[in-house]
């Protein structure tokens, strides 16, 4: 049987893979104009990137998408994303997204690369990410996990807060390889707490500059949030102590906790929900050293 011959919802799980393993997915569109017209929506609904080249490709394109209900941006650069274009690229990227009413679609954003210190650019991530309010959000590195790097460098950390901050529809949020250095205790929950009431999840990883208030004080002014996961996050540099569950209940204080809830119940509430892991260990420093002694 001829694949043109297929029943259309045969055709379409078939199409619907083809897009998604094939590594010129165009190719597939190019075939016949009926699996282009199955096959767009497809396309258009995972949306993936691995060079500065095909995002300026894409950002500059100019016919409408296919219309999706949710789609999924991925992007990613391995190595450090040194073209001073990226974020007005990826700014043009989401608002290539908008719906026919303005409305983003996009869903999902993940990003895998690294910023750069030396970047003038970094200011702009806040636009870029103004532009959309997805319902998950990762930002991780390119590099392998038992290496100890930094991707959102400090002077990206605020820009990337600002962005998130309107973002109404966040659910699940996730950074790796941060550094809080540039953000006051404050700076991280001032801009989260009162802009997402949906949000059920934070995980963060490889994360340093992080102080016990700012975990405390999310804990306890966003109800929705059922978990928050930290993972190798220092309190200050990887020499300094880890963020642990006592440090988070310590800052639980009659000027951090709402009067209602109580000093016993925000307690309760941060070991319910907070959970501190030690996935790397150092032979020599930090910790250990304060275990050793």
């Amino acid at each position: 049987m001829h694949l043109l011959e297929l029943p259309l919802d045969v055709a379409v799980i078939i199409l619907a893979t083809a897009v998604l393993v094939h590594p010129k997915p165009a190719n597939v569109l190019a075939v016949h104009s009926t699996w282009f017209r199955i096959a767009l929506p497809f396309l258009h609904s995972d949306l993936k990137f691995n060079s500065i080249e095909k995002l300026a490709l894409f950002a500059n394109g100019t016919s409408p998408l296919a219309r999706c209900k949710y789609r999924t941006v991925q992007i990613i650069l391995p190595g450090g994303a040194a073209d001073t274009r990226l974020w007005t690229i990826i700014q043009r990227i989401l608002q290539r997204c908008q719906g026919n009413e303005g409305e983003s679609t996009v869903n999902s954003v993940h990003f895998t690369m690294n910023s750069l210190a030396s970047d003038p650019t970094l200011h702009l991530i806040a636009d870029a990410l103004k532009t959309i309010s997805p319902s998950s959000f990762t930002w991780t590195g390119p590099d392998p996990e038992n290496n100890f790097s930094c991707a959102i460098v400090p002077a990206a950390t605020g820009p990337l807060l600002t962005g998130i901050a309107p973002w109404s529809n966040l659910q699940h949020l996730s950074l790796s390889s941060i550094s809080f250095s540039r953000c006051k205790g404050a700076t991280l929950l001032t801009l989260t707490p009162f802009s997402h009431p949906a949000l059920k999840s934070i995980h963060i990883s490889q994360g340093v500059f992080l102080a016990p208030r700012s975990i405390a004080l999310l804990a306890l002014q966003l109800p929705a949030l059922t978990r928050i996961q930290l993972v190798d996050v220092y309190q200050e540099s990887i020499w300094g102590p880890r963020v642990r569950i006592a440090d988070i209940e310590h800052e639980v204080a009659p000027g951090v906790v709402d009067p209602e809830l109580g000093v016993w119940e925000g307690t309760r509430r941060i070991r319910e929900i907070v959970t501190c892991e030690a996935k790397s260990e150092r032979l020599i420093g930090g910790d250990r050293d304060r275990e050793m002694a």
